[in-house]
């Protein structure tokens, strides 16, 4: 099979049509294997749990550029219904919020442990000075309720620095 029309296009990954029931995410050629390999892992894990989410059926390499393959969904892009329907805002507001809430409801403790690896890629970060590897390093932990925090903030991830080995 190839590649067909591009669907969207991503800091780290290009979607293409793949067929006519899934897609290839393409990664941008240079994007650490171990994070794709991370991403395919945590894809599958997700869709395991039940959650509304599309299928992992595989990975591929093409042209040089490693990509995973979904199910695709069929359906309007959320930010194309809030721009076309305003007046709908907290109806769709309310369907985000639900999807967060049921995802975070859920533990998967073999999941890659993200604080470990944000804590390694702070230390090994060439453009950090040592204070400011200090400063993130002291607000940097995981909550009990397996969130990951830094300086506070609850997020999934804030930012992301590639590890330093590799």
């Amino acid at each position: 099979m190839k590649k067909g029309l591009p669907l969207g296009q991503g800091l780290t990954a290009d979607i293409f049509e793949w067929g006519e029931t899934e897609i290839v995410k393409l990664f941008k050629k240079g994007y650490p294997a171990c994070l794709i390999d991370d991403e395919s892992s945590i894809c599958q894990k997700v869709y395991e749990l039940g959650l509304p989410v599309p299928a992992y059926c595989g990975s591929i390499e093409i042209d040089g550029r490693y990509g995973l393959i979904f199910e695709r969904v069929t359906g309007e892009l959320l930010p194309r219904l809030m721009a076309a329907n305003p007046f709908d805002l907290p109806k769709y507001a309310r369907m985000m919020s639900e999807l967060h809430f049921a995802i975070h409801k859920h533990t998967v403790p073999e999941l890659p442990f993200f604080a470990a690896r944000m804590a390694s890629a702070i230390k090994g970060h060439k453009t950090l000075v040592p204070e400011e590897k200090i400063t993130l390093l002291d607000g940097l932990y995981l909550r009990a309720d397996g969130i990951l925090s830094v300086m506070g903030i609850s997020t999934l991830i804030i930012f992301w620095f590639p590890p330093a080995d590799r």
